[in-house]
This record gives C-alpha cells, structure tokens and sequence, in this order.
C-alpha cells in the first residue's frame, strides 16, 4: 500500500491546484483521477462545446449571405466530423496543458485511468485495480455530474454528455435550464 501525506481525489482544476499547493508547501501527494486529467470543461464541457457553439455561429451567419451580396449554398452539417473535431480540440487542450509533466515535475504522483475510488476505511481508498492508497489527510475534487430527472418522458433527455455519442442530429431540441445568476430588482417587492 502507497502511503501519502494527502491524497487528493479527482483531477480537475480543483484537484490539479489543491495537489500543486500541497506539494510545493513540502507534502507527499497522490492525485487519483478515475480516467485522465483535466476535468469535465476540459474533456467534455466548456472546451468542446465551443466547438459546437462555433459551428453553429458559422451555421447562422451563412444566412446573412445575401446581405452581404454573397451567394451560395448553405453548408451542410457533417456530424460526424463536427464530434471529431471537438474531440481534436480536447487532444489538443491535453497537449497543450502537459498536466501529467507538470505534476511530475512537482512531485505530485498521478494514479490515473483505474477506475472511481472508493474509501475502504478513514485513511485509506481503493481503486478497481486493486491499488490501496493510504493518506493523512484527502481532500475530495470530484466534480459535479448530470443527472436525470424522473419524470413523464425523460427517457428521451440527453445530458450534455450524452451529445458527444450521437450518431445524427434531432429533428427538434428543448434545453431546459441553464446556469445563471438571477437577480433581484433592488426596486422590485419582496
């Protein structure tokens, strides 16, 4: 069984940043990522889904040709290679960001691409593969998730998740919430 001063579980920036500072303030860390590091914006949220806001922008100012004195076909939307190109996208954000050198070069040891861990007892997580990991102290980066909602129809949602698995587009589409502040009127009875 490794042993550590602080075991930090998930990969994200949370985790990334909290297994950076311990290290460098002199602890023996282990950060445990069930796949690979970089966190949801980077593999399946925010850096992906540019992608798809791009093309869709690209999409709607072809209607504008005419304005503009332009003429031509409207482009037709290949799923496939849009899916592939947010992936290249994601490929290219992991290279660019060399996050496994990077905790290296701090002495952060990466345990990743096992599985979820789950506790075993207070000081110690296991991972499918069987590794123990035994810590002082853990601090718990596990990101968020989508979930479903029970209700009539819901097995036809999609989580944003579930876009990037796709094999064509809907004929029509309903996204329901959003994130967002919402703000009070200072003006506005209570």
């Amino acid at each position: 069984m490794e042993e550590y001063d602080l075991a930090v579980i998930g990969g994200g920036p949370a985790g990334v940043t909290a297994a950076l500072r311990a290290a460098e303030l002199g602890a023996r860390v282990a950060l445990v990522e069930r796949d690979r590091p970089g966190g949801t914006c980077t593999d399946d949220g925010c850096a992906p889904t540019r992608v798809l806001a791009k093309a869709a922008r690209l999409m709607r100012d072809t209607e504008q040709f005419a304005d503009y004195g332009l003429s031509g076909a409207p482009p037709a939307l290949d799923l496939s290679a849009l899916l592939a190109a947010t992936q290249r996208t994601v490929y290219e954000l992991h290279e660019k960001k060399q996050l496994t050198g990077h905790l290296e070069r701090a002495g952060v040891t990466l345990i990743d691409g096992r599985g979820a861990a789950a506790f075993t007892d207070e000081r110690t997580i296991g991972l499918p593969d069987g590794t123990r990991i035994s810590a002082e102290r853990f601090v718990i980066a596990c990101g968020g998730h989508a979930r479903r909602l029970p209700f009539p129809g819901s097995e036809h949602a999609l989580t944003h998740g579930d876009v990037w698995r796709l094999a064509a587009l809907p004929r029509s589409i309903a996204i329901v919430g959003a994130r967002g502040r919402r703000r009070r009127s200072r003006t506005a009875p209570r």
